[in-house]
């Protein structure tokens, strides 16, 4: 039986990375898809679509996934 796994997500600008790790913390994937600049909330759509493909080749639902997004600009 699979053991349960969980997804780390890193949004850019111009890209989304993700990992998918084990309980253990080891490495199961990496993936790197270039964002797309057709629209402002675009990247919403690229990382559902990029859950749900690491999802189909896991062949299960993440147990946990953690999302990291670029913050604000402080203007310093």
């Amino acid at each position: 039986m699979p053991t349960d796994y969980y997804l780390g997500l890193d949004i850019g600008g111009t890209n989304i990375k993700a990992v998918a790790i084990d309980g253990d913390g080891a490495v199961l994937a990496t993936y790197d898809v270039p964002t797309r600049d057709d629209a402002a909330a675009s990247w919403k759509l690229d990382a559902k679509s990029l859950i749900a493909q690491i999802e189909r080749q896991q062949g299960r639902a993440a147990a946990g996934i953690g999302i990291r997004g670029p913050g604000i600009a402080s203007g310093d």
